[in-house]
């Protein structure tokens, strides 16, 4: 050991002592861009093509700085990742070859772009929108800048882009049109700030990323984490509802055929750990059959419309088949009036909706497909609301006709009850596109400040069946 401490301080102080000489000498990188061609030998800081990443390259390196012409390196070298080539790289690449866990030499391959290069270069704030500074064309990005609190502000195409390509970093980054839909009764907010590191989690992204599709629930632009399960809750039930595309909805003459499976429910405690505390592979008629008209006050009045010869089970999921129309209101208004659930005739355009303490009027906009799992006690496994600290929900979704796909939009959530059963929704989840691949709806209710701690999001997925 002493030895090998020796021998690192003795080529540190080689290096460092020439490093003096060169403390004005660096080669500025093309504007931003980062070219990391495979070393001759196939290995990542190998610069003289020996098969290894030895003080030799380190020194090779060094002297490129002093001498570009004479000491030609024409491969990824910007160790360090500041967007110029100085000493320091060379360092980089010495401390890497005694401490590599701790200096990783990391892209190779691909062409990555320097975010934090542009961000200085554009002379913007940490508070403008900076999706500038990550062009579309990059084949990934190096993301070093941003905090916790003033991350990186990017739009929704920008940040889409950033969870579909190669990005390295310690950065963090944020949708800047994110909205705070969180309840204040809860301590751990869903705040949209993702660090890099989390850019390829889907169980943390599914807090953080812009809702797919503009439904009737609109002001709901991204995930909101909303009441805590508290000891007073004994049950939770994971629920879904498919809403037709406000930008795009269909026509009244077209049926969907809409196709559900795999309904799952998770809970975590800190003695059990993750579990799988329901799984429906394919839903009960009654589970998906009922159309709620929205607003969803009217259910006071108006009930809900049951479907019934529309569901066919197969063997592995549930179609329902609903019409444009239906999803549209269209056949419950007659000559601008509707029919509430006893009897009683209004306009659709003043319907009223009495609780205890007022009355209030609304319009009859649409329907959405409301569907959910079993209520899942939580005194089945031995277990109060105080022990959960964390719950997951999925199901799959999707459309049979390729013509309607994107037609919809579909939401996830977690509804808690108490003894009396009232209702507390965990948390609401983005809207996602309905397409005619079968793709996982997932959400939780686990905040950022909690997620390290409870969240695994490997088992997660292993035991949802994502992968």
């Amino acid at each position: 050991m002493k030895g090998r401490v020796l021998c690192f301080l003795c080529a540190l102080a080689v290096l460092c002592s020439m490093s003096a000489f060169a403390a004005n000498a660096e080669v500025v990188l093309p504007i931003t861009w980062f070219d990391p061609e495979p070393e001759s030998a196939g290995i990542l800081g190998d610069l003289d093509g020996d098969g290894t990443v030895t003080l030799d390259d380190a020194i090779r390196l060094l002297m490129y700085t002093f001498f570009p012409d004479d000491y030609p390196v024409d491969r990824f070298v910007d160790y360090n990742h500041d967007g110029v080539i100085t000493a320091e790289d060379a360092i980089y690449l010495l401390m890497h070859t005694f401490f590599p866990g701790e200096y990783p030499l990391v892209v190779s391959g691909d062409v990555y772009y320097n975010v934090d290069a542009a961000f200085k270069a554009s002379g913007k704030s940490m508070a403008a929108d900076v999706s500038a500074c990550f062009p579309a064309d990059a084949k990934g990005y190096i993301i070093n800048g941003g905090t916790a609190s003033r991350p990186y502000l990017v739009d929704a195409d920008t940040l889409f882009r950033l969870t579909e390509k190669p990005v390295i970093g310690t950065g963090y980054v944020k949708w800047k049109d994110f909205k705070n839909v969180n309840s204040s009764a809860n301590s751990d907010p869903f705040t949209g700030v993702i660090p890099v590191a989390k850019l390829s989690d889907p169980i943390y992204l599914s807090t953080a990323l812009p809702s797919e599709v503009n439904t009737f629930m609109t002001k709901r632009v991204n995930a909101g984490n909303l009441y805590p399960t508290q000891a007073k809750h004994i049950k939770a039930v994971t629920i879904g509802a498919v809403y037709r595309n406000e930008d795009d909805p269909p026509a009244d003459n077209v049926t969907a055929t809409l196709c559900i499976c795999n309904i799952r429910l998770l809970y975590h405690t800190a003695e059990k750990g993750w579990f799988v505390a329901e799984s429906v592979p394919v839903p009960t008629n009654s589970m998906v059959n009922h159309m709620y008209y929205l607003p969803w006050e009217l259910s006071h009045t108006m009930g809900t419309y049951a479907l019934s010869k529309e569901l066919t089970r197969a063997s592995d999921h549930v179609e329902i088949k609903v019409g444009g129309d239906v999803f549209n209101a269209t056949p419950f208004i007659t000559d601008g009036m509707v029919t509430a659930k006893d009897g009683t005739t209004y306009p659709y355009d003043n319907i009223p909706v009495v609780t205890a303490s007022s009355t209030k009027y609304y319009t009859l906009t649409a329907t959405c497909l409301h569907f959910w799992g079993t209520s899942i006690l939580f005194s089945k496994f031995d277990l109060d609301g105080s022990q959960i600290d964390g719950m997951v929900s999925a199901f799959q979704v999707w459309i049979k006709e390729p013509e309607l796909a994107n037609k919809f939009g579909v939401a996830i959530g977690i509804d808690l009850r108490d003894a009396d059963n009232n209702i507390n929704q965990s948390y609401s989840g983005r809207n996602y596109k309905i397409t005619t691949e079968p793709q996982w709806i997932i959400g939780h209710n686990v905040g950022p400040k909690a997620y390290d701690e409870v969240m695994d999001s490997e088992a997660v997925q292993q035991l949802i069946g994502m992968v």
